[in-house]
């Protein structure tokens, strides 16, 4: 109970003063503070000539001789790096950067928004974060776009399924898949989509494009090929007749009747190619406005003619 008490007072200590923390004996950190930072066991397999030393150094199981500088370095530091191991995530800005790298992903885990990731990490320390690191980063509270694009490589698909639309630009093209079909479907309007650049939106499974609510987002904003995976359901409720022409000739006959007769004049009518006015049913063709339609039946091929002479 009396070490148990000491170690508590200790970590108290630690988490009020970190200043002093640089001064504490290796082995009360230790004792006090859970998260040890343990060097793994290596064997000695031999020894090796160094000619940019001059010396003779060791050969460790079969590490390379820059693995082994590092070994070394992390023994000669053990107390240093126990003491960071030691720290709440208001005292990561004390950090240097040689010893960054030894914050643990509980440690890091336990920033709780972007304000405090921001704050107690400076610039240059959050682009030192490792790949165990950033998998370590609760996004749904902390944008990715504090992260540099090599460390938005290292997002986990658990990670990536976690982020707002408003995260959706900083994705790597490459994670662009990883997002679940509900996150496409909580894109607003055109507006957000249209952040996303070309190449993202050209990422686009047939899975995330049937997602779109193409009643707020315009299909002139996906690729030209994307167009092919959007459903009947879709088509139907595309944001007004404007799109018909952005559709694919392949989804034409998915528009209902009604739609059709949504077109008001022959100006937007002959805004829709002549092969996607082919590819019109014989139910389109029907709900095409008489107002107009003397105008532009020369544009049906010759058996939409014998529907509607």
């Amino acid at each position: 109970m009396k070490v148990e008490r000491i170690r508590k007072t200790v970590c108290f200590f630690l988490i009020l003063v970190p200043a002093f923390c640089v001064f504490l004996p290796g082995n009360l950190l230790y004792r006090a503070c859970a998260q040890q930072y343990e060097l793994e066991k290596r064997d000695v397999t031999g020894y090796y000539y160094d000619p940019a030393s001059g010396k003779v150094l060791q050969k460790l199981d079969n590490l390379t001789p820059s693995e082994v500088e590092d070994y070394f370095w992390r023994k000669d530091h053990i107390k240093e790096i126990n003491v960071v191991r030691g720290l709440t995530y208001k005292q990561f800005n004390t950090v240097k950067s040689e010893y960054l790298k030894f914050l643990s992903p509980k440690q890091i885990s336990s920033i709780p928004d972007a304000k405090g990731f921001t704050k107690y990490l400076t610039v240059d320390q959050r682009a030192q974060l490792t790949a165990e690191q950033v998998q370590a980063l609760n996004v749904q509270k902390i944008s990715i776009g504090y992260l540099t694009d090599a460390q938005r490589m290292y997002l986990s698909k658990t990670q990536v399924q976690k982020i707002g639309y408003i995260d959706f630009p900083y994705l790597p093209v490459s994670k662009i898949t990883d997002l679940s079909s509900q996150q496409i479907g909580s894109i607003p309007d055109s507006k957000a989509f249209k952040k996303l650049t070309i190449e993202q939106r050209s990422a686009l499974t047939q899975n995330q494009v049937q997602a779109l609510n193409t009643a707020k987002i315009s299909i002139v904003n996906l690729p030209v090929a994307q167009r092919e995976y959007l459903t009947t359901a879709q088509v139907q409720t595309l944001g007004g007749y404007s799109e018909f022409k952005n559709l694919p000739v392949s989804k034409i006959q998915d528009l209902t009747p009604k739609q059709v007769s949504s077109i008001p004049n022959k100006t937007e009518f002959n805004k829709i190619s002549t092969a996607q006015v082919q590819a019109f049913t014989q139910e389109q063709v029907l709900a095409i406005r008489a107002s107009y339609y003397n105008q532009v039946k020369k544009r049906l091929s010759v058996q939409q003619l014998a529907w509607r002479p």
